[in-house]
C-alpha cells in the first residue's frame, strides 16, 4: 500500500516546483501534506478522513499508512453496519488496496 501512495506522491512531486515553505495539497496525488501549529507535517486523504502525521514526509506517510489500514479494516469488521457513505468508502479503499 505505502509503495502506490509514495509512488503517487512522487509523480506529482516531479511535475511540481520545490517548495521550502509550508507544503501544500499535491494534485492528482492520494496524499495532501499540511504542516500543523507545532511544524509537524500531516498527510491525509483528500477528504481528510484519514491522517498520520510525522517530522517527514516519509514518517507522516507511514503513519497515514497504517492509520488507513486501520481504518480499512474496522470498515471491512463492521461491513453489515455500515452507512452508504460508508460502503462507499469502503468500496473505494478496496479498489485502491485489493490486497490489505
Amino acid at each position: 500500500m505505502i509503495e502506490a501512495l509514495k509512488l503517487a506522491t512522487e509523480a506529482t512531486r516531479r511535475a511540481e516546483p520545490s517548495r521550502t515553505t509550508r507544503p501544500a495539497a499535491r494534485p492528482h496525488s492520494p496524499i495532501v501534506f499540511e504542516l500543523d501549529e507545532e511544524c509537524q507535517l500531516i498527510a491525509s486523504d483528500p477528504h481528510g478522513a484519514v491522517y498520520g502525521v510525522g517530522a517527514t514526509e516519509d514518517e507522516a506517510v507511514a503513519d497515514f499508512e497504517y492509520a488507513l489500514t486501520e481504518h480499512l479494516l474496522f470498515l471491512r469488521e463492521h461491513r453489515d453496519e455500515l452507512s452508504p457513505r460508508l460502503e462507499a468508502q469502503l468500496y473505494s479503499l478496496e479498489r485502491l488496496f485489493p490486497d490489505h
